[in-house]
């Protein structure tokens, strides 16, 4: 089943400061990409998706862009779900963009897939 509820979206104030605060790093592609693992007795994971205004100054690309990479997440998050569970673990995500020139959402798709990759080898 692939969803993207409103309890895979990373909102809280506080897990975004932990996340940013204390959590890895890594750039791969066009994206920086912070990440956080915590015990929890439910494995979870959420996700935060920001483009830059200086980068895109037009809110509409900017939606578009997040709208791209929302749906690339949405189609592959089980490659990230499956690893996680036997581990009782919250992992909070979030990628940054760094480059605004996307060709189509197959190329953005492959950079999310290999984004996910290199998090479940990391995690």
């Amino acid at each position: 089943m692939n969803s993207f509820p409103k309890s895979e979206r990373l909102n809280s104030k506080i897990k975004i400061d932990k996340l940013f605060g204390n959590g890895y790093s890594f750039v791969l592609e066009d994206f920086k990409v912070y990440f956080s693992v915590s015990e929890q007795k439910v494995p979870s994971v959420s996700i935060l998706i920001s483009a830059p205004k200086k980068l895109e100054p037009k809110a509409v690309e900017r939606n578009k862009i997040k709208r791209l990479i929302r749906e690339a997440y949405r189609l592959n998050k089980t490659i990230l779900t499956t690893k996680l569970v036997d581990r009782k673990v919250e992992v909070n995500i979030a990628f940054i963009l760094l480059k605004s020139d996307f060709a189509d959402d197959k190329s953005v798709e492959q950079k999310i897939k290999l984004i996910l990759l290199r998090l479940t080898e990391e995690i």
